[in-house]
């Protein structure tokens, strides 16, 4: 409706001025922080709550899915323990690594060989289909984690409008700007990243769906705030850093914004995850997320947390850089609508507890996460 549609274009015009703003004289990463925390402190990468808090040590559990993307040919029972593992994993890391998942091997492999092609291409080719204050689809090689350069380049593609419904529809009404594609150089490249796209997109569904069972209320509990979802895929380079400087980093320390994030990596094990409740605690230690091949890796983003009033907390992970190997990974971000409202579900906070979050407001959070994540081009 007209008042939907008005928002929309409002929170459009809030998220490109504040990405322009950062783009002119850099942003904060602590801004939205504070707007999630009941009486305005900082959102915490993994409060205290849970076991993570305890600095868990081991290895990042590995899950078959099959009992949930294939549930004809399996047990309740099997279904069960897969949801139970999930939580444990949740509880205890905010991270783990799932198989027979159900994106087939050959989509993998053909947007990962496109991936590895597009940061072949030379700077002016990649520089063509470059992000702007008034864009932030496409590549970029200045991108900024708490203000602090990553060694990295990336390439961010998005949701694409449906041409089946009218522009002003709530589908597609687009926030962040519009998918480019260098498809002179690489034709192949829109349809292989658009296949793996939306099936990462069925994937994220089935795992919030069985978020949802593992915390005991309806599996369709979060469905509403992603329709429409506002989620991205961003494909990352990480060049060989021969001989790295005092605290260079592929990316620096952070947790991610929104609901989950199914990250594709290749052999070359550079990402960790922080065991405990966060660094500046000192009550954990840095455990590398190891590959396994075919496997994706799920970690818990700051809405999650928020959702389950603190029950499964956002972890604090980085990636290093590598002196012999490059590396290549492709997060998907699954983001609610930026009209959805987040705040701790009232079954998962249980009966007389005190919500530990205030509302947020996805699309205004978003934006100002992105002001201080987006490069200052202004110096």
């Amino acid at each position: 409706d007209e008042r939907r549609t008005a928002r929309l274009m409002l929170c459009r015009q809030v998220f490109l001025a504040v990405a322009w703003l950062a783009v002119a004289v850099g942003g904060s990463s602590e801004g939205p922080r504070r707007l999630a925390v009941l009486h305005g402190g900082a959102l915490q990468g993994a409060s205290a709550v849970g076991p993570r808090g305890q600095g868990t040590s081991g290895s990042v559990p590995v899950i078959d899915l099959a009992p949930l993307v294939s549930p004809e040919e399996h047990t309740e029972e099997e279904r069960s323990e897969v949801v139970r593992r999930i939580r444990v994993a949740c509880e205890e890391w905010g991270f783990f690594q799932v198989v027979n998942h159900g994106i087939p091997a050959s989509v993998q492999e053909s947007m990962e060989e496109q991936m590895r092609a597009f940061f072949r291409l030379p700077l002016a080719v990649k520089y063509l289909v470059k992000r702007t204050a008034g864009n932030s689809r496409g590549y970029a090689d200045d991108e900024l984690t708490k203000q602090r350069r990553d060694w990295k380049e990336m390439f961010d593609l998005g949701h694409v409008p449906r041409p089946d419904l009218a522009s002003d529809h709530p589908e597609n009404q687009v926030v962040d700007g519009y998918n480019q594609w260098p498809s002179e150089a690489l034709p192949e490249f829109e349809p292989a990243m658009m296949q793996y796209f939306h099936a990462c997109e069925v994937l994220a569904q089935t795992l919030m769906q069985a978020i949802a069972s593992s915390l005991g209320v309806e599996e369709t509990t979060f469905t509403s705030s992603f329709t429409p979802h506002t989620s991205f895929l961003r494909l990352n380079y990480y060049p060989v850093n021969p001989e790295p400087e005092p605290g260079t980093l592929g990316i620096s320390r952070h947790t991610d914004a929104g609901a989950i994030t199914l990250l594709l990596q290749d052999s070359v094990s550079s990402l960790e995850v922080y065991s405990g409740s966060k660094e500046d605690h000192a009550d954990g230690q840095w455990v590398p997320v190891r590959p396994v091949r075919g496997a994706i890796t799920i970690n818990i983003g700051d809405m999650l947390q928020v959702w389950t009033n603190g029950k499964f907390t956002a972890p604090e992970h980085r990636v290093r850089t590598n002196p012999k190997h490059e590396r290549f990974s492709a997060p998907f971000f699954f983001n609610p609508s930026y009209e959805a409202v987040v705040a701790p579900v009232e079954d998962v906070v249980g009966k007389g507890k005190a919500k530990r979050y205030r509302d947020i407001q996805w699309g205004h959070f978003r934006s100002q996460r992105f002001a201080g994540d987006f490069a200052d081009k202004g110096k």
